[in-house]
């Protein structure tokens, strides 16, 4: 009777047991293929995310105009230039101020800084005061308030370790069209560097070129060597953009007509003229909720919001566009130039939920388009998380 029993309630056990164990189980293997945010417990030692994002901060080749009066209008500048915190003067701030009083601008460029248990990913964005066009030797305005974006994925050497070699460098610049949704990102690499096949309607190049701190390329380098375009401003990796540069022997390159070359750190040895750009955090000057300036912040953007969400994040009221006056040629669209960091990918994917996670969310969106393998699914830094 005893041994019955006994049976009976080990039958009972196992019953109840093998699931309880099969859901456990299905539960933390999700959890290990789902995207999540586990924040650090405790920073390692002199950890610094601004001094990381100089680390792997971009070398600027800015073209710029050959007309000296138009020549300041291709600088980087930070989004108050002039001083007024009012995105809706600014062209005709750039053109009343003197070349002189802009020389006296620091340049500035944003970051937005995000870190998983295997990469940094690192956002760093452009401001020019306006998109424009020499035509007939005068400055024909597109729109005002330009910014152009580009990420820099970094593979960390160990978990806690601020070294790593860059990875892949993702470009945006503004699509045309509905018809050219999906053309508005790039992304370089190196050869055979965790990428197999992807679903984005332009393949990653083998084009990826970074220099050190004293701008000659290395493939130690882990500073993506960047273009930017005159008027336009269009981004460009180094290797794509030649025909603009000299080449002063096997391993730096400068401009061959008037521009300037930015550094996030003082050189000493370069050939060419030289700035040093400061960085900024973009979650500090401009993401409304940790805005150190919130009340300027305000008058930043268009009244033009989306909200990103997918299954692992939820963000609501999202600034689209930057504010700006009158411009001549284009109008507010989703695609041209004048968006904000957070609208980076906006138009990577043609569904909407795919749409800005590029920014929010790169670990989803790279592990959409390309087939990567052993990149972590959780991120240890996250600020733009409520």
């Amino acid at each position: 009777m005893l041994k019955k029993i006994i049976q009976t309630v080990f039958g009972i056990g196992i019953i109840v047991l093998v699931p309880l164990v099969m859901i456990s189980l299905g539960t933390i293997l999700a959890r290990t293929h789902t995207i999540r945010l586990e924040n650090r417990v405790a920073f390692p030692p002199s950890w610094d995310y601004q001094t990381i994002a100089e680390k792997y901060a971009p070398i600027f080749y800015q073209e710029t105009c050959s007309q000296e009066e138009y020549e300041s209008w291709d600088w980087v500048m930070p989004l108050n230039f002039d001083q007024d915190w009012d995105l809706t003067n600014n062209i005709k701030n750039l053109k009343n101020l003197t070349k002189q009083s802009l020389e006296k601008v620091s340049p500035v460029v944003y970051y937005a800084f995000l870190e998983t248990e295997t990469h940094f990913f690192i956002t760093y964005s452009i401001f020019h005061p306006a998109q424009w066009e020499l035509n007939q030797r005068k400055a024909i305005v597109w729109f005002e308030n330009e910014m152009k974006h580009l990420q820099v994925v970094v593979r960390k050497n160990s978990i806690d370790s601020e070294d790593g070699r860059v990875v892949m460098v993702s470009i945006q610049n503004s699509s045309d069209s509905v018809e050219n949704l999906g053309q508005d990102v790039e992304i370089f690499c190196p050869h055979g560097i965790e990428i197999k096949s992807q679903n984005l309607s332009k393949k990653p190049k083998p084009f990826l070129i970074c220099g050190d701190a004293e701008g000659k390329m290395s493939s130690k380098g882990t500073h993506p060597m960047i273009v930017i375009q005159s008027g336009q401003h269009r981004l460009w990796m180094l290797s794509l953009r030649k025909r603009s540069l000299r080449q002063k022997d096997k391993k730096i390159y400068t401009l061959k007509g008037e521009g300037l070359h930015y550094f996030p750190n003082k050189v000493t040895q370069f050939p060419g003229k030289t700035k040093t750009y400061q960085l900024k955090s973009t979650l500090r000057t401009l993401w409304e909720p940790k805005a150190e300036n919130s009340q300027e912040v305000v008058f930043f953007y268009k009244k033009k919001y989306f909200q990103y969400t997918d299954e692992s994040f939820v963000f609501y009221r999202v600034p689209l566009h930057f504010q700006a006056g009158d411009f001549v040629g284009k109008t507010y669209s989703l695609f041209n130039s004048n968006v904000t960091p957070f609208a980076f990918g906006f138009c990577a994917a043609r569904s909407t939920t795919d749409r800005f996670s590029f920014f929010f969310n790169p670990v989803k969106a790279y592990k959409k388009h390309l087939t990567i393998t052993d990149w972590s699914l959780k991120y240890l830094y996250h600020p733009y998380c409520p």
